[in-house]
């Protein structure tokens, strides 16, 4: 099942917390980069929602974002949409960069699906 579009409260906090300046993108792709590591573990299945509910939900949208774009020639256009939308919002980053922030998990590809559907059901204007 696929989702909607990304809530825009979501992207708002995204833009926000890239910022404008070089400090600011480096902090905010030190945070992302920290998320990614901590999710990229093979328990991830069944710690992703605790991690997501004790940390700020943006470095988890964009990980799982990155994720998501990163593993599309496998799960196909499942939430590539939502994932892009959220990619969009980072347009200040370097593109270079997003494979920094794909959760290596070790796990099947489509696993991914499992774990986020929740996450991204949550973050969507016409999630379900």
């Amino acid at each position: 099942m696929s989702y909607g579009q990304v809530d825009k409260s979501l992207l708002r906090e995204i833009k926000r917390a890239v910022g404008s300046t070089r400090d600011e993108q480096q902090a905010f792709r030190k945070r992302v980069g920290r998320m990614a590591e901590e999710l990229s573990s093979t328990d991830v299945a069944e710690k992703f929602d605790s991690i997501a509910v004790f940390n700020a939900r943006v470095p988890v949208a964009v990980a799982l974002a990155a994720t998501l774009a990163n593993r599309a020639w496998r799960i196909g256009k499942w939430n590539l949409g939502w994932a892009q939308e959220v990619l969009d919002a980072c347009k200040a980053l370097p593109k270079s960069i997003l494979d920094d922030f794909v959760i290596q998990d070790g796990l099947h590809p489509l696993r991914v699906t499992e774990y986020a559907r929740k996450f991204i059901a949550l973050n969507s204007e016409y999630g379900g």
